[in-house]
């Protein structure tokens, strides 16, 4: 399968300014309780707060086989989700595409999204700024 990559669905010009901000992973710390449960109905989805210093947010988050995040909006940010363990099928403005290991999907602002699980997956959720989805659960 191949990858969705920022300059698919960014101008080129906005992709430095957001690698710079992305912490590193091995920059982030592990916890063993979760910071939040998320609402979903039906499944499982457990998040851990790694950072946040109100500019970006990122979290270690668990979606068990079969949650599905309805269909939202973030109004004021962008979300990237990088998948490192399991799948899942994001749909974003009514495009929808499998996400796996080492794939990561790029939400931009404003854009309606929904995500079902397809087997038990870890990913790392980063949304920039701080105000809307990780780590406050909208």
């Amino acid at each position: 399968m191949d990858s969705l990559y920022l300059s698919d669905i960014m101008e080129e010009s906005h992709i430095p300014e957001i690698e710079a901000i992305i912490p590193k992973l091995s920059d982030l710390v592990n916890s063993n309780s979760p910071d939040i449960k998320y609402d979903v109905g039906d499944g499982t989805a457990i998040g851990f707060n790694l950072y946040n210093n109100g500019e970006i947010a990122v979290q270690r988050t668990f979606l068990s086989k079969g949650t599905i995040f309805p269909e939202h909006i973030h109004s004021d940010s962008v979300e990237i989700i990088i998948i490192y363990k399991g799948k899942g099928r994001c749909n974003i403005n009514g495009v929808s595409k499998e996400f796996g290991v080492g794939e990561y999907c790029f939400v931009d602002t404003g854009l309606p999204h929904s995500w079902e699980i397809l087997e038990d997956t870890w990913l790392i959720g980063i949304t920039i700024p701080a105000t809307e989805g990780y780590p406050n659960g909208k």
